[in-house]
């Protein structure tokens, strides 16, 4: 399958200022729950200079736009240049993609306020922290609304959970909503997504970003699937948790939470851990045994199988999948219904391409 790409070189508003398609090969990374990555290699022959790439460094855009006879023109990432390296022979730039937007701030508010002491679905937190960092909710200097930056309208489709963040990243408190809605039984995805070259939209989602095609998407040795690896781990497994709250000796809350489906698949399925959650208000016995069903999720077993897909003539990335899809891997008698999690595009200089991606499943 042959692809055309077009490369646009814009300020750090969007305005176009040069294409870059005659170029010696770029990469470029999509991902969600994470930022992706590009680096181009400049031929050594362009005016660097008039082109405003030094000029322009830090925050110069890039627009990447792909198209094949198969597949409309579509625009899948927009990095921003942080990066500059010269050689005698040729020059690169690289940077982050949008998502990169998230490692910009900082959660930089007082712990007890409403901005860092939350009750809210998964989902809706993470937009709250962004809202309330770098969107409407943000105070002047901090606010991107100005730039195009907006973000998606609540679901309410995560878990209710509890959380306090203060002065923390906004990249890792989104990644610890994740991991704790992932601990209450529900998987929440977060990103960027470039609407145009000027907007951006942050947005979130349960189950996969994109589309469900394990009914009609299998991939094996035989089919793209490359480097296949599964993980099956109990050593650190807890099963039955013995919750502390508040009080002294024989008076004090503890509640008793235990998982028993894992706990009797052995006789010795048994495996006991202690929380303390003296933290938790007074008499409140069921804070206190949520905090035990919280290290619960904790102690599960690690079950991870993990694989490279490779974009083959009857399974092509941009057709029949996508980043962010969920599909179905074949390895050892075994089935899994894994996501899409990691894109890597390689355009050689004489736009061949390869590409390859990373499949996750995890129980």
């Amino acid at each position: 399958m042959s692809a055309t790409w077009d490369l646009f070189l814009t300020d750090d508003e969007g305005r176009r200022l040069a294409t870059l398609n005659d170029n010696g090969g770029f990469t470029l990374v999509l991902r969600y729950n994470g930022t992706g990555q590009f680096s181009i290699q400049l031929n050594y022959n362009m005016d660097w200079a008039a082109l405003g790439i030094f000029s322009g460094l830090p925050d110069n855009r890039i627009e990447f736009w792909r198209a094949t006879p198969e597949v409309k023109r579509q625009l899948l990432a927009v990095g921003f240049i942080r990066k500059a390296n010269i050689t005698d022979t040729a020059l690169t730039i690289s940077g982050p993609d949008q998502n990169g937007l998230l490692d910009t701030r900082i959660i930089a508010y007082d712990a007890g306020t409403s901005q860092t002491d939350k009750t809210d679905y998964a989902d809706d937190m993470m937009k709250a922290v962004v809202y309330d960092n770098m969107g409407g909710g943000a105070p002047a200097g901090r606010d991107l609304t100005d730039y195009g930056f907006g973000i998606a309208g609540d679901l309410g489709l995560g878990p209710s959970i509890d959380m306090q963040f203060a002065w923390r990243p906004v990249r890792a408190t989104l990644d610890k909503i994740a991991k704790v809605a992932s601990e209450n039984g529900t998987r929440i995805y977060y990103g960027i997504e470039p609407v145009s070259p000027t907007e951006f939209l942050f947005k979130t989602w349960v189950g996969q970003p994109g589309i469900d095609r394990t009914s009609d998407l299998v991939f094996s040795i035989d089919r793209g699937l490359a480097d296949p690896s599964l993980t099956l781990d109990y050593q650190q497994e807890i099963t039955y948790i013995y919750a502390g709250g508040q009080g002294q000796g024989a008076a004090r809350d503890v509640q008793e939470v235990e998982d028993t489906a894992r706990s009797s698949a052995s006789i010795f399925g048994r495996r006991e851990g202690f929380r303390d959650a003296r933290h938790v208000t007074a008499g409140d016995s069921d804070a206190v045994e949520d905090a035990g069903y919280g290290m619960l999720a904790e102690g599960r077993p690690t079950r991870l199988f993990m694989a490279t897909i490779l974009s083959v003539p009857s399974a092509q990335y941009g057709r029949d999948w996508n980043l962010g899809d969920r599909v179905t891997a074949q390895f050892c008698g075994m089935k899994f219904e894994c996501l899409i999690s990691k894109v890597r595009i390689v355009v050689r200089g004489d736009g061949s391409e390869e590409i390859t991606a990373q499949l996750e499943w995890e129980a």
